[in-house]
């Protein structure tokens, strides 16, 4: 980012000095040592009244008596100044807005004597002492009030309202004319209206926050010199207060103010409306919007992560705002025990003691239960032993489903006097999980384990049950000692000390998977978090630099017919029969573009001519024709592979494989629509022949054109080694068997929009959520790993998986969307991928009303015992886990993500 210029510097300054104006004025204590009335406000009374007593009139200079309090007032407030309207004439010192029917307080103080105070100078008084007016402008126009609670009679420290005062002209005579955000309807109307007015200013009505912000203004203007005048386009309120004109503030701060009082805020002001964000938990909330994530939070991020010359208020903010980040963690983090927890008590001591009462379970001493670390082992530091002194490191509640106990809990010294490393408690051997301040007993949380594997009720929903439990045991503070944030950070920490092999478990034991299975299926989940907890945008791995480039769409030269008026009609001639039969002119037409685009198709169809077909295909024909008639590549219909290519070569010079058994294994396995017309024609017509030659030719063309670089082994050079996988997780994805192996380069393709249309997969805007996990199973049902997609779901995310984490890609792919990821990876790898065959599952394959036969899945009698269910059957199962883990942190929703998959894996495991 550049440096600001000196001119940036000199308006920072001027800025810094309007603001010093307002605090140097020291208005709290000049304008509290001009009342009669207390400093101390928490003196103050805090009455209810009824609401007909809420707010009566008052003469001026009268005193009055209150019903409620039996007090009898007197005339001391008789002195102050009080102006009757919201246009404040600055010539009259005295002019002190007082509300319109004001509430009566009656205030006992010193010696007897008796103040009769007012909402409005009940409010202003705490205005004053807590610092609560925050100037929004550099020409005091703009002030930011907390609200006035007249209920309890005190400030509302997260509601504000924005007053603003317009320099107008009444009858000749300019005054300050106020309106507040409290009344839009009035605030549109002054803001909208000329600066010359008819009316006169005693017609403006006002509200509670004008007459309190009016007064106080009185007497600030008089001393900087502030007077409400003709306001020009290129005026600045600048030199009435000493400062240069024409004062600008440097981008992205000009409407950016802080909040007095409280240094977590800041508010966004812009002309007519104001927005306060505070700091609220451990991240950024729009008080006004009421929410974290609004164009207001964006605003201020934006201006945190980019500006680099931030004013004061702002770097205090950013400040706080990570300490409380940090506290979170730490708080989070604070779990004092460190054993590895097995996740199926097979030992028969943890079996006992899982069942035992808690006051069963550690040492006893007078009825209070001594919970110490036992001995052994050496120290992590020095490797020196543990001393046999324990010592007291406090007294903490241990919680169980039904009870609460106290525990004094212990610790040990490292014997080694130079070493300062502590033994603390761990539990594993009593049961209990201990987090510094508090306990909690391995049952409810192995409850909670089960419960989140093979339940549906959320954590909340589990902790709600679980606070009526022990109200039911008559222990009605069980909510406040252990408030849900606490047993959520309690859990957190229970999973990750669970003694689990994931590896083990995300990999098929069965003999025709293993490491790298041979079959592949594929598909995304809704499952998703929200985006400003995810680190995705920070994890999404870079691309090599240098495109790969490639001259045109490789699998559009692969299509059978080009041409998109000719493949429509022939497609319309597939699927005529004598109920509907082909219009004549339409088949003039097919006839001449095939002359145009396909000439080997012109035999077969002028023997359908000659034989009376014209108007309706044999039905032994017509899927054939529907084939050809497709948008999919050739590749996809007649898969590359040498003992395919050999046999519909010998077919296509005159070869019958009728005689051959092997030979109508081959076909019937690999190529089903030819082993069907051969079975229904006996032989296959020498008209068909030439076709045969074309689909044989636009079979192998992708890969006659993929050049060397384009091989696994080339892109194997781009092996990234930078990419260190923390905890497991590699960024925002576990594929524990999947390392990567290189980067995904830039291709040529990629900036290029497609024109494809049908069979087109609609993708969602997700807005504040990510658009995902995309996960990858074995046909026997076992994931073997997820990742957090980055983009909404398109063929890119199968591609950069297979791309960057397979050696050599798997011989099968099944997936929902597999017609345009074929198409996607011929666009950028055909040679990688020539191996690979690629097929849409049993539940979407009706929707690919437009694809080519050859990616149907049961059109391959081969494959009818595959379940291509496994993603959509476990994406069902996700969704019970959805609620919760939408609203977690990126780190906890990957741990939650794996065990819940990992205890899916296990299950499926056993049953084999």
């Amino acid at each position: 980012m550049a440096e600001p210029s000196e001119k940036d510097v000199n308006n920072a300054l001027n800025r810094e000095r309007y603001r010093e104006k307002w605090h140097d004025y020291n208005l709290r204590s000049r304008y509290l040592d001009e009342l009669s009335t207390p400093v101390d406000v928490s003196k103050l009374p805090r009455l209810k009244r009824s609401r007909s007593d809420r707010y009566t009139s008052r003469t001026s200079g009268t005193s009055t008596s209150s019903s409620n309090t039996g007090m009898t007032g007197s005339s001391s407030t008789a002195s102050r100044p009080r102006p009757t309207n919201a246009a404040t004439d600055q010539g009259d010192g005295n002019d002190v807005p007082l509300h319109d029917g004001s509430e009566e307080i009656r205030c006992q103080y010193g010696h007897g004597e008796v103040e009769v105070l007012e909402a409005p100078e009940i409010y202003r008084q705490l205005l004053l002492e807590t610092n609560s007016i925050s100037p929004c402008d550099e020409h005091f126009t703009k002030f930011l009030l907390n609200r006035y609670n007249s209920e309890n009679h005190s400030i509302e420290g997260s509601r504000y309202v924005m007053v603003t005062r317009r320099a107008m002209c009444f009858s000749g005579t300019w005054k300050w004319a106020f309106y507040c955000s409290c009344d839009p309807a009035r605030s549109q109307v002054l803001h909208s209206a000329s600066e010359h007015v008819q009316q006169s200013s005693q017609d403006l009505p006002g509200c509670l926050h004008i007459d309190c912000l009016a007064g106080i203004l009185v007497r600030f203007d008089e001393n900087v010199g502030i007077t409400a005048h003709h306001q020009s386009q290129d005026h600045s309120y600048a030199h009435a207060s000493g400062l240069e004109e024409d004062v600008q503030i440097p981008p992205n701060l000009n409407d950016v103010w802080p909040v007095c009082g409280n240094p977590r805020a800041a508010v966004i002001v812009t002309d007519q409306s104001f927005a306060v964000i505070d700091i609220v938990g451990n991240g950024l909330k729009c008080l006004t919007c009421r929410r974290g994530d609004c164009q207001h939070i964006s605003k201020i991020k934006d201006i945190l992560e980019q500006v680099t010359d931030l004013p004061v208020f702002l770097l205090e903010m950013s400040a706080l705002l990570e300490s409380t980040s940090l506290k979170r963690k730490a708080g989070a983090g604070s779990v004092a025990s460190w054993k590895r927890i097995p996740f199926q008590l097979e030992s028969i001591h943890l079996q006992d003691m899982v069942a035992k009462p808690v006051m069963q379970r550690g040492c006893t001493v007078n009825g209070n239960l001594h919970l110490i670390p036992t001995p052994g082992g050496m120290c992590a530091c020095c490797h020196a032993s543990w001393s046999n002194d324990i010592y007291l490191k406090g007294e903490y509640p241990v919680f169980t489903l039904q009870s609460i106990h106290r525990a004094s809990v212990f610790f040990r010294k490292c014997s080694n006097e130079m070493c300062d490393s502590e033994l603390q408690y761990d539990g594993l051997s009593d049961c209990l999980f201990n987090m510094t301040t508090y306990l909690i007993d391995h049952s409810v949380l192995r409850q909670y384990m089960y419960q989140f594997l093979y339940g549906r009720s959320p954590m909340f929903g589990f902790y709600s049950v679980w606070v009526q439990m022990q109200n039911d045991a008559g222990h009605s503070s069980f909510a406040s000692q252990l408030h849900y944030n606490k047993f959520v950070w309690a859990w957190y920490g229970f999973l990750r000390l669970l003694d689990i092999d994931y590896h083990e478990q995300f990999i098929c034991r069965e003999q025709t998977c293993g490491a790298q299975p041979d079959i592949i299926i594929c598909d995304a989940t809704h499952l998703s978090l929200r985006k400003d907890l995810s680190l995705w945008k920070d994890n999404v791995p870079k691309a090599t630099k240098e495109a790969k480039q490639s001259s045109s769409s490789v699998y559009r030269k692969s299509i059978f017919l080009v041409d998109t008026q000719t493949r429509k009609l022939l497609k319309k001639f597939a699927r005529s029969s004598e109920a509907h039969p082909f219009p004549p002119n339409d088949f003039l037409m097919l006839i001449d573009g095939c002359k145009e685009h396909q000439g080997s198709l012109l035999p077969f169809l002028n023997e359908l001519g000659s034989t009376g077909h014209a108007t309706a295909p044999p039905a032994t024909y017509k899927p054939l024709l529907q084939a050809l008639s497709a948008t999919s590549p050739v590749c996809g219909l007649l898969h590359p592979e040498a003992e395919l290519l050999e046999l519909l070569e010998k077919m296509a010079h005159g070869f019958s494989p009728r005689k051959d058994l092997n030979a109508m294994a081959i076909l019937t396995n690999k190529c089903p629509i030819i082993a069907d017309l051969i079975a229904s024609e006996q032989v296959l017509p020498e008209v068909l022949f030439p076709v045969l030659c074309e689909l044989l030719r636009l079979a192998v063309a992708p890969f006659e054109q993929s050049t060397s670089s384009q091989s696994p082994a080339a892109v194997q050079a781009e092996r990234s080694t930078d990419h260190p996988p923390p905890d497991d997780f590699d960024g925002m994805c576990f594929w524990p068997h999947f390392p990567q192996q290189r980067l995904r380069p830039k291709y040529a393709m990629d900036g290029l929009k497609t024109t494809r249309t049908s069979c087109r997969k609609d993708s969602k805007n997700y807005g504040r959520m990510t658009p995902g996990v995309f996960a990858a199973f074995c046909p026997h049902g076992i994931c073997y790993g997820f990742e957090i997609m980055n983009q909404f779901e398109s063929p890119n995310v199968p591609f950069t998986l297979l791309l960057t984490r397979f050696e050599t890609p798997p011989k099968m792919i099944v997936y929902d969307n597999a017609c345009h990821l074929h198409a996607y990876c011929l666009n950028r790898e055909p040679g990688m991928f020539k191996k690979t065959k690629f097929l849409i599952d049993r539940l979407h394959w009706p929707n690919h009303t437009a694809c080519s036969v050859g990616y149907k899945l049961d059109g391959y009698s081969k494959y009818k015992a595959i379940n291509s269910q496994v993603a959509e059957q476990m994406n069902s199962s996700l969704q019970r886990i959805k609620v919760q883990l939408s609203y977690m942190a990126q780190d906890n929703f990957l741990w939650h993500c794996r065990f819940f998959l990992w205890g899916k894996n296990m299950k499926k495991q056993s049953v084999h």
